[in-house]
């Protein structure tokens, strides 16, 4: 779907949650880098971001 719609941050977003929730951090984060580099002043993936990047580093997350 993404190759569909490659600039649509909603999905890459959603893309990269589903990736985090599953375990890929590694994908997830650069997903989200993605959605970030689409739309900068989106606040939902720059929290998301954080919070995969916080869980590669094996670090508490809220």
């Amino acid at each position: 779907m993404r190759e569909v719609q490659p600039d649509n941050t909603s999905l890459i977003h959603n893309i990269a949650l589903a990736n985090a929730r599953l375990g890929r951090l590694d994908t997830a984060i650069a997903e989200f880098q993605r959605a970030i580099e689409l739309d900068p002043d989106n606040p939902a993936s720059r929290r998301e971001l954080a919070r995969a990047q916080a869980r590669q580093r094996g670090s508490q997350v809220p």
